[in-house]
This record gives C-alpha cells, structure tokens and sequence, in this order.
C-alpha cells in the first residue's frame, strides 16, 4: 500500500528540519533505504539510483553532489538488520546519546519484524508484549517512535477494503497501546479502472492527542513520497 513510502517522507521532513533520525530497518540493506530518502530528497527517480551506470556526465554529476551533501547536511542514523528487539534499540539510542548524537526521533519499519525480550507461549502474546515495550521506550527516552505495521487479511474479505483498527495484525494491543493509528489505502490496488490512480487515502483512526479523520494524497513511489495532490506535477 505504500507504508514505507510515507515514513520515507515523515523521515525526510523531520531531517530537513534539522532533526536528528534514527531509522531501524529490518527489511532492506543500507544502499536500498539510502536510495529511497535521496530519492525523495533530490527528486531523483529511484530506479535511476538503481542502475547510475546509464546516466550521462550532466545527471551523473548531480547525483554524485546530492550523495555527497546529503552525507553532510542530514544526520541520519542507519540500522539496516542489527536492531531486532526493542532493548538492542535502548543501547544503541544511549550510545549515540554518549556520542553526542541524541535521535529526536525513531522510525521502526516494521513491528513484526521485530521480536520482544523473553519468552512467550503464542505469537499474539509475543506482538502484545513488543507492543508496549514500543510503548515504553518512547516514554523513557523522552522521543517519538513511528512503527510501521502489517494488517490481517480480515480487510480483503470485506467489500470496503479500508483497513481498521481491529485489522492490525496478531494483536489488539497494537490498537490500544498507540498513541496514534494511521491507516493507507489506494483504491488502485483493488480495481484497475479506479477514479483515482495514484491517490492514497490517510486515514487517522486513532489520535489521543487531536483530532482524527481522513485525507487523500498522491503517492509518488518514483520519488517514495507522499505529496499533496496539488504537486502530482
């Protein structure tokens, strides 16, 4: 649906504000996660990053000036598959503390790719207690955490395929234990003559903190970001 791409644009937001972003990724390798925030940062077509041999000397230049200042100017700090609980996610936050280089904010993606400390009997007790330890570390550490989740396939019995709530997979703690739920939907994924090609519905179904309701973006894989459907240009 696109989850990814909207972190990758959270991510991106909250780096050129200066923010400091400690991204745990156990899903893709380093060069894959680099390629998708310079993507974005530089509107530079992903797949061109994916083969640079087959650009001339004028777009080849540009992309090695925009690796070579993002380097620089955007403190990122990359965990691509050596983070997989949340207690290995406290030590490395406290040793970029000692380092001088405290993260203003976390992208975990995704939850259930992760596991909890200690041991469980079920699969549903082990995402329940994952859960709230997510829960917990943003409370001690004084700092958001965004965690990107899968949903059951409940929502693909239904003929509205919107997910809610009650879809987030293997464990209603999920639910109760956010602060805030956002869902994604793009109608394209389901009916190939859609009305809106390129729209992805934003969805907060939870929000403790404010105000919840629904707005539609374009989703911009090229580039893995969401915008406002003013800028599809």
């Amino acid at each position: 649906m696109g989850k990814s791409a909207i972190a990758n644009t959270i991510a991106v937001n909250a780096l050129k504000k200066g923010k400091r972003v400690m991204l745990v990724n156990n899903e893709m390798d380093e060069q894959s996660i680099v390629n998708r925030l310079i993507a974005n940062l530089y509107n530079i077509d992903i797949n061109i990053l994916q083969n640079p041999k087959k650009l001339d000397q004028n777009n080849l230049k540009y992309l090695v000036e925009s690796v070579d200042d993002f380097k620089k100017n955007y403190p990122l700090e990359l965990y691509a598959m050596n983070i997989k609980t949340p207690g290995q996610l406290f030590i490395e936050y406290n040793k970029l503390v000692d380092k001088g280089r405290k993260p203003d904010f976390i992208v975990i993606d995704y939850l259930q790719l992760f596991k909890a400390d200690g041991k469980f009997n079920s699969r549903y007790d082990m995402v329940s207690e994952l859960s709230w330890q997510i829960k917990m570390l943003a409370s001690d550490l004084k700092v958001p955490i965004l965690a990107l989740s899968q949903v059951n396939r409940k929502c693909e019995e239904r003929k509205d395929k919107r997910p809610v709530p009650s879809d987030l997979r293997e464990s209603g703690n999920l639910e109760q234990d956010a602060t805030a739920v956002m869902f994604v939907y793009r109608d394209e994924e389901y009916h190939e003559n859609t009305k809106e090609p390129g729209i992805a519905e934003i969805n907060v179904a939870i929000n403790r903190n404010g105000t919840k309701g629904m707005q539609k973006y374009y989703m911009d894989f090229s580039h893995m970001r969401l915008s406002n459907l003013d800028n599809r240009s």
